[in-house]
C-alpha cells in the first residue's frame, strides 16, 4: 500500500510521564516544544491531566503549529535529524518515561495508509521510541 494524496498526517515526538517536568526536558534537549502540560494541570471541568507531556513538532515556525503532511514518512524525516542529534539524552528518557511518535492519519477512505523506507524504519528504531498512529476518517466535503 502507498500513501494516498487524499490522506493527511500530523507528526509529533512526545515524552510523557507522571513525574515529567516539561521545562527540564526543554532545557536538557534544547528544542522548543510545540505543547507541554504538567501532571495535575486542569483539564476543563472534568479533572486534571495525567501524565505530564512534552511534544515536539518542528523547528522555528513549525514549533508553534501542527503541520500536515501528505506522506507520513516526510513528516518523520522533518523531525528525525533534530532528534537523532540528541539521541544520547533521548535514550535516558526512554528508560524513565513513555517516549513515542504520535501520528494522526486523516483518511478519506478505508484503503491506503503510510509506507516506510528501510532507512526511516532504522532511524526510528535507533531512537527507541514507539510509533503510534491514530486513524481518523475525514469526510470528502472537508
Amino acid at each position: 500500500m502507498s500513501d494516498s494524496t487524499r490522506d493527511l498526517y500530523t507528526v509529533e515526538f512526545r515524552i510523557a510521564g507522571a513525574d515529567l517536568v516539561p521545562d527540564d526536558i526543554t532545557h536538557e534537549i534544547s528544542l522548543t516544544p510545540r505543547h507541554t502540560r504538567c501532571r495535575g494541570e486542569t483539564r476543563g471541568p472534568s479533572g486534571t491531566f495525567e501524565p505530564g507531556i512534552w511534544s515536539f513538532s518542528g523547528i522555528g515556525e513549525e514549533a508553534t503549529y501542527v503541520r500536515e503532511w501528505e506522506k507520513l514518512e516526510d513528516g518523520l524525516l522533518n523531525l528525525l535529524p533534530h532528534l537523532l542529534a540528541r539521541r544520547d539524552v533521548i535514550s535516558t528518557y526512554v528508560k524513565k518515561y513513555d517516549v513515542f511518535w504520535w501520528c494522526a492519519h486523516f483518511q478519506s477512505s478505508f484503503d491506503g495508509g503510510p509506507t516506510f523506507s528501510p532507512s526511516v524504519l532504522r532511524a526510528l528504531a535507533d531512537l527507541g521510541a514507539s510509533l503510534s498512529i491514530a486513524n481518523y476518517l475525514s469526510s470528502e466535503e472537508e
